[in-house]
């Protein structure tokens, strides 16, 4: 047996059935501007030059290319010698700007790339594995961490370890590991790809 609240329930759904059904389709050209030339008037487009840009892919940036697939392949290797450049060295790192309090961060870069700028880099150059070091550095508004812009920043680092990068070597058995007969079939694709892109 229907409650009174069931057929209120479903009065309202057969009103809401007669409404949708009693809608009269939209058309959409309907509501779009008529007679626009009555509103826009348009320039005089003939002779006007146009410039064409070309891209030329060069060797070098095929081997560019490569040698970041290589890089990609390496693996890392933990050495016990001083941190020099292509290194990669992981460190807890600790830092603070004035008036805010510490952050402590887990963290690694490559000697070379300049990831906290060539400041940073000097000082994590000669590590080794064990190594705490205290400094500051301060940045102008170049550096893309925000917080640290215009900032002079305190850093406690301690090195967890330095790592070589061990780069497979770039000859035609290393083509064929990516699926090609040699050097030169690898380099083709390499530079289709780049012109493609």
């Amino acid at each position: 047996e229907e409650t009174a609240e069931e057929d209120m329930d479903l009065s309202a759904l057969d009103e809401e059935t007669e409404e949708e059904a009693s809608l009269e389709p939209i058309t959409p050209s309907d509501y779009l501007v008529q007679d626009t030339a009555d509103y826009v008037v348009l320039g005089d487009y003939e002779g006007i030059a146009v410039e064409q840009y070309t891209y030329e892919v060069t060797d070098e940036m095929v081997q560019d290319e490569i040698q970041q697939y290589l890089e990609m392949s390496g693996e890392e290797v933990e050495t016990d010698s001083p941190s020099e450049s292509g290194n990669i060295v992981y460190f807890t790192m600790t830092y603070s700007t004035p008036g805010s309090d510490p952050y402590e961060e887990s963290t690694y870069i490559t000697l070379g790339l300049e990831e906290y700028g060539s400041e940073f880099d000097e000082n994590l150059t000669g590590v080794s594995a064990g190594d705490t070091l205290e400094f500051s550095i301060s940045f102008d508004d170049s550096i893309w961490i925000e917080e640290w812009m215009d900032q002079t920043v305190d850093f406690e680092v301690s090195v967890e370890s330095v790592c070589t990068l061990d780069v497979p070597e770039y000859d035609d058995t290393y083509a064929e590991s990516m699926g090609y007969t040699s050097t030169e079939e690898y380099e083709s694709a390499v530079r289709e790809s780049l012109i493609a892109s």
